[in-house]
Formats: C-alpha cells, structure tokens, sequence
C-alpha cells in the first residue's frame, strides 16, 4: 500500500494560502473642489459689458467731435459751404472730395485743400481720419448718400456733439468769476499791487499770478452743492 504524505497542513483551502478568496476593497470617494466661480464669472462679465459700452460711446462721442472740428476748418476756407462731399476707400480711408454751396455749386473740388489747418496744428484730413466709419452707418443725423455719385454728403449746418453744459450758477455768479474774485482777494493779501494791465508787479508771478492764489476749486464745489440740492428732500 502507497502512502502519500501531506504537503500543507490540514484546513488550508485548495489552492494554498495565497489562494484566491472572495473579500470587498473599501470604497474610494474623490472630492475635487470647482475652480468656476459662476457668480464672480457673472459679475466680470457685466463690468466688462459696462465699460466697452462706455468706451464705444465715449469714441463715437470722440468722433462727432472731430466731424464738428471739420465742419469749422471747411467753413473758415469758404463760408457759403453747405455739403462736404467724402469718400471711403479701405486703401485711403476717408477723403474729402468737394465742397458745395446750397446751390450744389463746386466750391472747391480736389484733395489738395484737406491739408487745411485753422492754425491749431490740427488738420482737415486729421480729423476726419479720427471719425469712426460706423457713425456713417448707424443711422446718425447730418449725413445724407449721393446714389449718383456715391459720395457721403456731410451737412455743414448739422452740429454733430452735444454743446457744453452752461456753466453752473450760484447766487447769480458763476464758478469763473468766483475764481477771479478769490484769486483778486488772495493776491491783495500777499502782494497788494493793483495788477495793472492785468499782470502782477511781482516777477515771479507776472501774468501768471492767478495760478499761484492756491483758488479752489470753485466750479467742483458748484457742482457738489447742486448735487445736494437735487438729493435733499
């Protein structure tokens, strides 16, 4: 009889000890923090819509500006002027063709003449580069299109921007005379010569005397006290 003797001890599963068993791995839970703050995101994006807004109207703005800096530089060379003829090419952007008369008599026709200047340093063609290309087409008053020629016909009557605000008046005084008192009270104390020809004896001050008064800003505190008036019930 063949004996076989027993090469693991008893109660060890088939297989051995490194055998296969059935057991359960923990579970594994990852928390990954957003990195998107939607509210922040929200809030950016509208500041930004707010100031491209702003800037796209301060530039149109900008550009009427400059379309009424035109208008003066053409009515300074002829006076009876009522349409400035332009022309758009993407090669040489805006050109001034020809200026008419109410009549649509040629003033002037060319582009010799755009190198105009009021004696500024600024210059007709200058200006009219600064104009925005969409102001033409958005709709603006004080433009009219030539189907004939196709020339864009500015009016030479229309004012393009908006006039200064009047200065702002208190008790019947503007800021600018205020100014001028206050500087006059405020040179009286520390020099007391009587400004003749309106220049200050003094060297150092000469005609620039009211700059150096230390005045305050009256116009600012004009704006302010207005400010509070319209805000108090």
């Amino acid at each position: 009889m063949t004996h076989k003797p027993a090469h693991k001890p008893a109660g060890i599963p088939e297989g051995g000890q490194f055998a296969a068993t059935s057991h359960a791995e923990p579970a594994l839970s990852l928390t990954v923090e957003s990195r998107f703050d939607a509210e922040a995101h929200a809030e950016l994006n509208a500041a930004i819509r707010a100031d491209t807004a702003r800037v796209e109207e301060a530039k149109r703005k900008l550009s009427r500006m400059h379309l009424d800096a035109a208008v003066a530089i053409v009515r300074k060379d002829f006076p009876d002027a009522a349409g400035l003829e332009l022309d758009f090419t993407s090669s040489s952007g805006m050109t001034a063709r020809a200026v008419r008369d109410r009549d649509g008599n040629v003033l002037s026709e060319g582009t010799s003449w755009i190198y105009s200047s009021p004696g500024d340093g600024s210059y007709l063609c200058s200006h009219l580069d600064a104009v925005q290309q969409s102001l033409f087409y958005n709709g603006a008053e004080g433009f009219r299109y030539e189907d004939e020629t196709g020339a864009l016909v500015v009016n030479l009557d229309h004012r393009f921007s908006a006039p200064a605000p009047p200065a702002p008046v208190l008790g019947g005084f503007t800021a600018a005379e205020v100014e001028d008192y206050l500087a006059r009270e405020q040179h009286d104390r520390q020099c007391g010569c009587h400004l003749p020809d309106g220049i200050c004896c003094t060297p150092s001050y000469g005609e620039n005397w009211r700059h150096r008064m230390g005045v305050p800003d009256v116009e600012g505190i004009f704006e302010t006290i207005q400010e509070m008036a319209g805000e108090k019930p």
